[in-house]
C-alpha cells in the first residue's frame, strides 16, 4: 500500500481527472487509517524512508501527493524504530536533515504537522535513555528551535480549539480528517498514545509529557538549567502571543513549565524552588481568572504520583503556603479579587495530589503536610463572606477538596468547623425578609459559599459528610435574589444527581431532606419535593424499605401543600419514584397504599354530596388524590392493572368535587374541591395524551363496569375544558 501511495500519479494516469482525484482520496484516506489502527511495521522502512522524504521533496509537487509521501515516511521511521533500526546512519541523517527542521515550524502546512507527531513518538521510545540527537538540537548555544517547538505546541492548541468551536480551520477537509483519525488513535505507529485527563482547560498532559522527556535529554549536569529555560522561554511566548492565541499560548507555558518541573521533581535534584516559583507567580500575575486553571492543572500533573513525595521535601509547598496565606489575609479593598480566585484555583489540585500520595504510600507521619492544610483552612473559613462571588466560588472548592473531597472530615476540617458555617448559613426563628439589607446581603455570601462547597464535595464524591450543608442549600432555593436561587438549584442538582455515593452517604442526605419538607419558604419546599424523588430514584438499591416508606409519605404529604408548585413536583417525583421502582421498593405496596387512601376519603353522602370537611381531612384527600394520580402517569404508554380502578375512583372525586364545589361551602373547603379537579383533569388529559393512539389496543384492559364509569371520560373531548 505504501509503495502504490507513492507511485500512485503514474499508476492511475490512465484514469480522467475526477476519478483519479476521488481514487487518490480515498487511496489516502485508507492508507491513514492503515497507519492510524495496525502497527505492523512495513518491510525494509529505511528504503522506503528515503524514497518517500525524495518523493515529498520534489518540486512542484501536489500538495496531496507532499503530503501522503511524508505520511508514509513518518510511519516507516516509526517502524524503523520498531525494528531498533534507528541507530542506522540513514536514519540518523533523515532525522537531522527532514523531520527535526520541520517539527519547529509553526505554520498549518501538514509536513510540520506530521514531523511534529513523529518527534512526539521518539520521545516515547527514548523515555527511559538518551537521544543525543534531539538533546543536541533542541538544546544547543541557540534557543530558536525550542522557540520553535513551542509555537509548534501553540499551533496544535489553536487548531484543536478550533477544531472544537467546529470553525474551519483548513482548506482541505482531506487533511483534517486523515490528522484527526491519526491524532485520536491509540497506535503507536504515527501519534503516541493520547492520554489527556487534565485536557478540560486547555492543558494537555500529553504536550507536558513530551517537554518533560525531551528536557530530560539535555547533558545531565544542565538539566535544571534545561528545565528553567523552557520554562522562561515558554513564558515569553506567552507575553507576545497575538489576542487571538493568548490561550493556547497560556497552555503551552503551563506544560511547559509543568514538564520543566516534573523533570526536576522526578530527577530528585536541588530543586530550585524560588525560580520556579517566581515563574508561576508572574504567569498567574498576567493570567486571567480562566487560564489560571491551566496552571491548576499544570501543578496537578507537575506533582502527580511520585512526584509528590519529592515536592513534600522541597521549599515549593512553604512557598505556596505563603503565598495563600497572604492573599487570603490581605483585605478585601487591598487584595485583587482576580489574584485571590487565581492563586485559590491551584489549591485543590495540590490537595488531590499529595492526599493521593499519602494514602498510596500510607504515610504514618502525615503532620508536615496537615499542619499547613489547617491554617489555610481557617484562613478560608474566615472569608467565606468574602465580597466576590469568583473568589467565594474558589475558597468553596478548596473547602471541599479538605473536606469531603480529598480528606475526610476531621482531618483538617472539624465537624464544629462546618456546622459553624452552617449556622452562619441560615437565620433561626425569622425569614430573610425580616433581616436588614447589609445582614440579608453578608448571609447570601456564606450561603453561596456553602453552596460551592456542597456542590464541588458532591462531584469528589464526599456529600455523607457535608450532608449538614443542605438546609442553607435549600434556603438559598428560596431566595429572592434570582442568581442566589440559580446557584442554589445547580448546587442541590449536583447533590442528588451525584454517581459517587454510597450506602453511607445516602442516608444522611435523605434525612436531612426530610426535615426540611415543612418549610416556611414554598421553592424550598418544592425543590425538596424534586431532590427527593431524584435522589429516592436515583439510589433506591442503597435505602431501606422503611427509609422509602419514609420518603413516600413525605411526598404524600407535599402533595396536599397549599401551593400548587409544590404539589406539582410531588406528583412528578412520586411518578418518578414509581416509574423507576426496583423489587426493593415494593411497587405494588407503594400503589396499593395510594389507592387505600384516595379510598378511604371518598365521601359517600346519602345525596351524593360532600358537605363540610375539617381543614384536614380536606388536606389529606387533596393529598391522596394527587398521590394516586401519581400512579397513572407513571406509566405512559403502557396500562398496568392498577391503571383502570385507580381512573374510576378519580372520576368519582371529581364529580363529587364539582357537586360540591357548587354546595355552599367555607373558602377553604372550596379550595380544595377546586384542587382536587384540577388535580383529577391533569391525570386524565395526560392520561388521554399517552394512550390516544393505543387506545383501540388497550381498551380491552378495562371492564365493562370500568368502561361504563369512565365512558364519559375518555369520550367526551369537552370534559377537560
Amino acid at each position: 500500500l505504501c509503495q502504490v501511495a507513492l507511485d500512485w500519479d503514474i499508476a492511475l494516469d490512465a484514469l480522467p481527472k475526477d476519478e483519479r482525484d476521488e481514487l487518490a482520496a480515498k487511496l489516502a484516506g485508507l492508507l491513514a487509517l492503515y497507519v492510524s489502527r495496525h502497527c505492523k511495521p512495513v518491510h525494509n522502512p529505511v528504503a522506503i524512508t528515503e524514497r518517500a522524504i525524495a518523493k515529498a521533496r520534489q518540486p512542484g509537487l501536489h500538495w496531496r501527493h507532499a503530503f501522503l509521501s511524508a505520511f508514509v515516511a513518518m510511519h516507516s521511521l516509526s517502524a524503523a524504530s520498531y525494528l531498533q533500526q534507528d541507530k542506522d546512519p540513514r536514519v540518523c541523517a533523515m532525522w537531522r536533515d527532514f523531520v527535526l527542521p520541520y517539527s519547529v515550524m509553526s505554520n498549518d502546512e501538514p509536513l510540520p504537522r506530521l514531523a511534529l507527531s513523529s518527534l512526539f513518538r521518539r520521545a516515547c521510545d527514548y523515555r527511559t535513555q538518551k537521544d543525543d540527537l534531539v538533546g543536541s538540537f533542541f538544546f544547543g548555544e541557540d534557543d530558536a528551535n525550542l522557540y520553535g517547538m513551542l509555537l509548534a505546541l501553540r499551533r496544535e492548541h489553536r487548531r484543536e480549539r478550533a477544531r472544537d468551536s467546529d470553525e474551519v480551520i483548513s482548506s482541505s477537509p482531506l487533511i483534517d480528517t486523515l490528522l484527526r483519525e491519526a491524532r485520536h488513535s491509540e497506535s503507536w505507529a504515527v501519534f503516541p498514545k493520547s492520554m489527556a485527563p487534565y485536557s478540560s482547560r486547555g492543558f494537555r498532559s500529553r504536550h507536558a509529557r513530551f517537554l518533560k522527556r525531551l528536557i530530560r535529554q539535555s547533558p545531565e549536569h544542565t538539566l535544571i538549567e534545561s528545565a528553567l529555560r523552557v520554562s522562561r522561554l515558554a513564558l515569553e511566548t506567552t507575553a507576545s502571543a497575538p489576542a487571538s492565541e493568548v490561550g493556547a499560548a497560556t497552555a503551552t507555558a503551563a506544560e511547559a513549565w509543568a514538564g520543566a518541573l516534573r523533570a526536576v521533581l522526578r530527577a530528585d535534584k536541588n530543586i530550585p524552588t524560588q525560580s520556579f516559583f517566581d515563574i508561576l507567580e508572574k504567569a498567574l500575575r498576567t493570567a486571567s481568572p480562566e487560564h489560571a486553571l491551566c496552571w491548576a492543572d499544570a501543578l496537578r500533573y507537575a506533582t502527580g504520583g511520585h512526584a509528590a513525595g519529592y515536592l513534600l521535601n522541597s521549599g515549593l509547598l512553604v512557598l505556596l503556603e505563603a503565598e495563600w496565606l497572604r492573599q487570603l489575609d490581605l483585605s478585601q479593598d487591598e487584595a485583587s479579587w482576580s489574584a485571590v480566585a487565581k492563586w485559590l484555583a491551584l489549591f485543590p489540585s495540590l490537595v488531590y495530589e499529595l492526599s493521593a500520595f499519602l494514602k498510596r504510600n500510607q504515610v504514618k507521619d502525615q503532620e508536615q503536610f496537615l499542619v499547613p492544610l489547617g491554617r489555610i483552612a481557617i484562613a478560608l473559613l474566615a472569608n467565606a463572606d468574602h465580597a466576590f462571588h469568583a473568589v467565594r466560588e474558589r475558597i468553596g472548592q478548596c473547602l471541599a477538596a479538605l473536606a469531603g473531597g480529598a480528606l475526610e472530615l476531621g482531618l483538617v476540617i472539624n465537624l464544629h468547623q462546618l456546622h459553624d458555617l452552617t449556622q452562619r448559613s441560615s437565620v433561626p426563628g425569622k425569614l430573610d425578609e425580616a433581616l436588614e439589607k447589609d445582614e440579608l446581603s453578608r448571609l447570601r455570601r456564606f450561603r453561596e459559599t456553602a453552596l460551592a462547597w456542597a456542590k464541588h464535595a458532591a462531584r469528589d464524591g464526599g456529600l455523607r459528610e457535608v450532608a449538614c450543608l443542605i438546609p442553607p442549600a435549600l434556603n438559598a432555593v428560596a431566595d429572592n435574589d434570582d442568581d442566589t436561587r440559580t446557584a442554589a438549584a445547580l448546587a442541590v442538582a449536583a447533590m442528588m444527581h451525584t454517581s459517587r455515593v454510597d450506602a453511607y452517604g445516602v442516608e444522611p442526605i435523605l434525612e436531612s431532606l426530610l426535615q426540611q419538607t415543612a418549610h416556611p419558604k414554598w421553592r424550598a419546599r418544592c425543590a425538596v419535593a424534586a431532590y427527593l424523588g431524584a435522589l429516592v430514584s436515583r439510589h433506591a438499591l442503597y435505602l431501606s424499605s422503611t427509609q422509602i416508606d419514609l420518603a413516600f409519605g413525605a411526598l404524600r404529604t407535599l402533595c396536599a401543600d397549599k401551593s400548587a408548585e409544590v404539589r406539582d413536583a410531588s406528583r412528578a417525583s412520586l411518578a418518578s419514584l414509581i416509574s423507576t421502582a426496583v423489587p426493593s421498593l415494593e411497587l405494588e405496596h407503594l400503589v396499593l397504599t395510594c389507592y387505600d387512601q384516595a379510598h378511604k376519603y371518598l365521601p359517600l353522602g346519602s345525596n351524593g354530596s360532600l358537605g363540610s370537611m375539617t381543614e384536614d381531612t380536606a388536606r389529606i384527600r387533596l393529598g391522596a388524590v394527587q398521590a394516586l394520580g401519581a400512579t397513572v402517569i407513571a406509566f405512559p404508554y403502557d396500562v398496568p392493572p392498577h391503571v383502570p380502578r385507580a381512573l374510576v375512583l378519580l372520576s368519582k372525586h371529581h364529580d363529587l368535587a364539582r357537586v360540591s364545589s357548587s354546595s355552599k361551602l367555607d373558602t377553604e373547603s372550596r379550595r380544595h374541591h377546586v384542587a382536587i379537579r384540577a388535580a383529577v383533569k391533569h391525570t386524565i388529559a395526560e392520561f388521554k395524551r399517552t394512550h390516544a393512539d393505543t387506545w383501540p389496543l388497550i381498551k380491552d384492559f378495562f371492564s365493562f363496569e370500568e368502561s361504563e364509569a369512565l365512558a364519559d371520560v375518555l369520550t367526551a373531548g369537552d370534559y377537560l375544558v
